[in-house]
């Protein structure tokens, strides 16, 4: 299966107002479950087990920015 890092970079920038670019990454476990049973009523649901990403900041380094990204990390309880 492959990710394209556009859409890891979306979902960042999305998530943490992140301007990031997507290096490399690899996932170790990937689990999907689909309701083949109930498909138009029940939603299909991806799990991820050990996702490792190298990301790069497209941007200079600004302080005051990557507190506010800790932060809404912290808060959405991703660090």
């Amino acid at each position: 299966m492959t990710i394209k890092p556009t859409a890891l970079e979306s979902l960042f920038s999305s998530m943490f107002g992140a301007p990031v670019t997507v290096v490399r990454g690899f996932i170790k476990k990937l689990r999907i479950d689909v309701p083949w049973n109930k498909l138009l009523s029940k939603p299909c649901e991806i799990y991820l087990d050990d996702v490792h990403l190298v990301l790069k900041s497209s941007t200079k380094y600004d302080k005051e920015w990557a507190k506010r990204v800790i932060w809404k990390a912290k808060n959405k309880g991703f660090a």
